[in-house]
């Protein structure tokens, strides 16, 4: 019984925190008009930014000599950052549709 308490508190909860008027408010006050459709669009541009240096850098360091051992590092972060970006334009897309 408790946990079930516990889940409806929780759920309370993010509904304040995600209650237009709360954010509109929280906007407001530090006169930011930034809507989170602008945030998608954004998002949605570093996407196709990193993914078209990944397509044009990864062959390029695979086609130079001892390119994959020098530059590993690089191909890791630009995967790593550009997989932060697929999941992040989700869950941003989740809340503006």
């Amino acid at each position: 019984m408790n946990f079930f308490k516990k889940i409806q508190k929780t759920i309370q909860f993010l509904k304040i925190i995600f209650s237009k008027p709360l954010s509109k408010k929280l906007l407001q006050s530090k006169n930011i008009s930034i809507n989170m459709t602008s945030i998608l669009q954004i998002s949605l541009l570093a996407l196709i930014a990193v993914s078209f240096a990944l397509v044009v850098g990864v062959p390029v360091v695979f086609a130079t000599p001892n390119g994959w051992s020098e530059n590993k590092g690089i191909v890791f972060s630009g995967l790593s950052l550009w997989l932060l970006l697929v999941f992040a334009v989700g869950i941003f897309n989740s809340f503006v549709i």
